[in-house]
């Protein structure tokens, strides 16, 4: 009976332990540039260049300088983004892991500021739809500096 009991002890232990989920250590990241272009000017560049790279334009607010965009399914790296991590593996390096990402951009009459919203989603495929984790996302700033750049290119056309 002690020898079931131990090993129904270590079963719930391994069961619950592949189960743990440690949130991202990794602060939020915005890109913040200074810009010598009108508000409107960088706003419609924005617009552009989220529309053209396939983000469906949430909101935009041309006299506040505030553009949102629908997130969208797009894979991402350890690089890119800090989804958390259970015993010590990113939860980005599994192939079980989805991720959702959008974009804020405020422009003022001199500076750009991007921010990405990222949402994840760990679904095993061996278990029920119950034990899907939502996963607390934060970008290492790789996005925002994508973006931002394409932004600043596209104000020089």
């Amino acid at each position: 009976m002690k020898r079931l009991a131990g090993v129904a002890l270590v079963f719930v232990a391994a069961c619950s332990s592949t189960l743990t989920y440690v949130r991202p250590t990794t602060s939020p990241s915005v890109d913040t540039v200074s810009v010598w272009a009108p508000r409107s000017e960088i706003v419609r560049a924005a617009k552009r260049v989220l529309a053209a790279e396939g983000y469906q334009i949430l909101s935009a607010d041309d006299s506040a300088g505030v553009v949102s965009t629908v997130l969208r399914a797009q894979r991402l790296t350890a690089e890119q983004a800090d989804c958390g991590k259970t015993q010590g593996i990113d939860y980005l390096t599994d192939n079980r892991t989805t991720t959702r990402v959008g974009f804020n951009v405020v422009a003022g009459d001199s500076t750009l500021a991007v921010r990405a919203v990222i949402e994840g989603e760990f679904k095993p495929k061996d278990r029920e739809e119950f034990y899907n984790i939502s996963l607390t996302c934060v970008s290492r700033g790789v996005l925002e500096k994508d973006v931002t750049s394409r932004i600043l290119a596209g104000m020089q056309r």
